[in-house]
């Protein structure tokens, strides 16, 4: 017979036996529970990087980040590292520059934020190497090479027409210049942006650069004999020969594409005291007053007829209100900035190269080409009026006593003129270059105080002069410009 009250106490015992077990799994589960949820807000608060990680093969395995970027800095000794720069341009050279002077940092913050933190950074895993990238501060090295480029780079020469006083044309040759190639050198330092990849020693790249203009070049251009040359003489007058030597400089050496236009004033530019130009006689009208840049349209005029020599196609030009004492009559060409200019085209088939100078007394104009043909040019005026000039007399009391101050007048004229050109001997065309108007400049006579005219008796000094009657005769057309030119 079962013993009731043995069974009831084995299932008890049984049940509390169950109880047991489950209340200690739980205490288990809870307590792994709590160590891991420890794990994870370390992990969380302080990351660290997974072991056998390496960084420049530095080992970073169980480091947080901050540790991880010191003990790189600490292990790679970043101030002492050096990098020796090397040339042979220039009778070659060398440096040695620290990666700092150079803008050359290594990267760790970044480097470090892409590698991945973990939870259990104790485990074992396989062996992860991570390139320590690099950045480069251009700027730097822009800094670094200034100096080294003084000594190194070169300008080139671009070959250059030579013309001599007896017009012998001859073609000096360019010469290559040395630059330091700053783009490829940052390349080099660079390299593909890692530790690993930065170089101890760097050879620096220079190119060589060539000249813009070669002889062959300036051969192509059909510079090659004198086309026409013309030369006018200078007066006593200093600052006159000075403004005309200015403008003469401005315009020597210039080069004229086939069908380009030249502006005279676009070339030589303004002729004010900021440029350099000296103040002088200048005509306004039928009178001569001063203005800056006296005597450059001596150097417009003296050009306009090597134009005209050379069968150039002429496309503005005005006379002179007054005639002018170098050059015949209608061949003069007046200019001021902004007013009036000097303009003709190339109408050869090859450039034109203008030299202009003063030597001698004189101005020369020289043109220098080649006009593909034989030809010859006569220029012909022909005068349609003569107008003569009127006297004045003026008592000017800043004279001295007794003195005759006298001005001799020029008489006006209406010119036409006309080019003819000649090729082989025989005329192929005629052209009539304008008509050109100048005014008739009176002759002043200015006497100081008790003076007597030239021609005149003290009594005929005392009787009042007639009044002068304007003249009749007048020129065909308005002569000249409106502004003050040089003369």
């Amino acid at each position: 017979m079962i013993d009731e009250e043995r069974i009831e106490m084995t299932r008890g015992e049984r049940k509390h036996r169950r109880a047991r077990r489950t209340q200690v799994v739980s205490a288990v589960i809870v307590v792994f529970l709590l160590g891991t949820c420890a794990m994870a807000a370390n992990a969380s608060v302080n990351p660290r990087i997974a072991s056998n990680t390496y960084v420049a093969g530095v080992d970073v395995g169980g480091l947080t980040r901050w540790e991880a970027s010191e003990r790189i800095a600490t292990a790679l000794a970043w101030p002492d590292r050096k990098i020796a720069l090397k040339w042979t341009a220039a009778g070659g050279g060398a440096e040695t520059v620290s990666l700092d002077r150079l803008g050359l940092r290594a990267d760790i913050e970044g480097t470090l934020k892409d590698i991945p933190t973990v939870l259990l950074w104790g485990q074992s895993s396989p062996r992860r190497d991570v390139p320590l990238r690099v950045t480069l501060d251009a700027g730097k090295v822009d800094e670094v090479l200034a100096r080294i480029r003084a000594a190194v780079d070169a300008k080139a020469s671009d070959a250059r027409l030579v013309i001599g006083r007896d017009d012998k044309i001859q073609i000096v040759e360019g010469v290559a210049g040395k630059a330091v190639n700053v783009g490829r050198f940052r390349d080099s330092l660079l390299g593909n942006g890692k530790w690993s990849a930065i170089p101890a020693m760097i050879e620096l790249p220079v190119d060589d650069v060539e000249p813009g203009a070669t002889g062959d070049h300036l051969r192509k251009l059909g510079i090659n004999e004198l086309i026409a040359a013309y030369s006018t003489t200078v007066n006593n007058d200093r600052d006159r020969t000075d403004n005309i030597r200015l403008a003469a400089a401005r315009l020597d050496d210039y080069l004229l594409a086939p069908g380009q236009e030249f502006s005279f004033n676009d070339v030589v530019g303004p002729r004010t005291a900021e440029d350099g130009y000296k103040e002088t006689p200048v005509y306004w009208r039928d009178e001569v007053r001063t203005g800056f840049g006296g005597g450059v349209c001596q150097l417009s005029t003296t050009l306009y007829n090597v134009a005209l020599l050379a069968g150039l196609e002429i496309v503005e030009r005005h006379p002179h209100s007054l005639t002018v004492d170098y050059v015949p009559l209608g061949r003069d060409a007046a200019v001021s900035f902004g007013e009036v200019d000097l303009k003709f085209r190339n109408s050869t088939p090859n450039h034109i190269m203008v030299k202009s100078y003063v030597e001698g007394g004189k101005v020369y104009v020289k043109m220098y080409g080649d006009t593909g043909t034989d030809q010859k040019v006569a220029i012909k005026a022909h005068v349609l009026k003569k107008m003569d000039f009127e006297t004045e007399t003026i008592e000017d009391p800043t004279l001295s006593k007794g003195q005759v101050k006298v001005r001799n007048g020029k008489p006006g004229f209406v010119v036409r003129s006309e080019r003819i050109i000649y090729v082989d001997g025989d005329p192929v065309k005629t052209e009539v270059l304008g008509v050109s108007s100048y005014y008739p400049l009176k002759k002043q006579v200015k006497l100081g105080p008790g003076a007597v005219a030239p021609g005149q008796t003290p009594v005929q000094a005392q009787t009042p002069a007639a009044t002068p009657q304007p003249s009749t005769t007048q020129p065909a057309q308005a002569p000249g410009p409106s502004l003050p030119p040089g003369v």
